[in-house]
């Protein structure tokens, strides 16, 4: 990561009106632990330090219950800028949610193949955090971002845990 930020941030363009220092809003596509997935709207302020961003994907239902929910909002600092890259840390927090589909228990009979079994829905909801490093290229007014950091999982069907994390995302910068 090092080696590839060094790279980039040496490099300058002569284009001083398309760059991401004059870039302050963009929509696009995340997908992250901690950022949520879906859609979402990215907004840096006037400073050009601090960003904000938010991630949504609305209920998806079967049988009249959710299948899959995401809601993130998170967090930028920029570190290093340059006109076509851009070097930030992170901190995120993400929800995510639906009903799971449990199989309860089966009752097996001896002259019958077929198993009955009963099935529930159990909520599983979960609240994520996270915080890392991140790197952002953009291509005219598209932008990669690929981010890296540490996770805690909290969650209605899990006990609490602590991983590593990668999160990416696509935007198009509108202006």
């Amino acid at each position: 990561m090092v080696l590839i930020t060094g790279s980039i941030f040496g490099q300058t363009t002569n284009e001083a009106t398309n760059t991401l220092n004059n870039k302050s809003l963009s929509l696009g596509f995340q997908a992250g632990f901690t950022t949520g997935v879906g859609f979402s709207l990215k907004k840096t302020f006037a400073s050009g330090k601090y960003s904000l961003s938010t991630t949504i994907t609305p209920p998806f239902f079967r049988y009249g219950k959710i299948t899959f929910s995401s809601l993130g909002l998170t967090g930028y600092y920029n570190i290093k800028n340059s006109d076509r890259a851009r070097l930030f840390s992170y901190l995120s927090v993400a929800t995510f949610y639906r009903d799971k589909l449990v199989r309860s228990g089966c009752v097996y009979y001896e002259n019958y193949t077929p198993e009955v079994c009963t099935y529930s829905y159990k909520v599983d909801a979960k609240l994520n955090m996270g915080v890392g490093l991140g790197f952002e290229i953009s291509v005219y007014d598209v932008a990669f971002q690929l981010m890296l950091g540490y996770r805690v999982n909290t969650g209605t069907l899990q006990t609490p845990s602590t991983k590593l994390s990668i999160e990416a995302g696509i935007t198009y910068y509108l202006k």
